[in-house]
């Protein structure tokens, strides 16, 4: 969808996606990386960072990428340092 730039539906999949899995770190990935493609208002980057960063289960590499994606895109370049480490 995003090849297409059919931006809104693909958000909406992933939300959806989360919605059923919680624990679903490839969506939780691709919605960062729908967000940062989009050039997502800075605050909306940091309510998606946050919510990656509280989830109860243990992040994988691609969920510690997009933390660092996110992260970089926020101007926290040390933070995006330690998430990469932790990928």
């Amino acid at each position: 969808l995003t090849k297409k730039n059919r931006f809104a539906e693909a958000e909406s999949l992933l939300n959806k996606s989360i919605e059923v899995d919680a624990a679903n770190s490839q969506a939780y990935a691709a919605l960062a990386e729908l967000k940062l493609k989009t050039k997502a208002a800075p605050e909306t980057l940091r309510a998606l960072l946050d919510r990656i960063r509280a989830l109860a289960f243990k992040p994988d590499a691609s969920l510690w990428t997009a933390s660092a994606a996110l992260e970089r895109a926020l101007g926290d370049s040390a933070a995006a340092k330690t998430s990469l480490k932790n990928a």
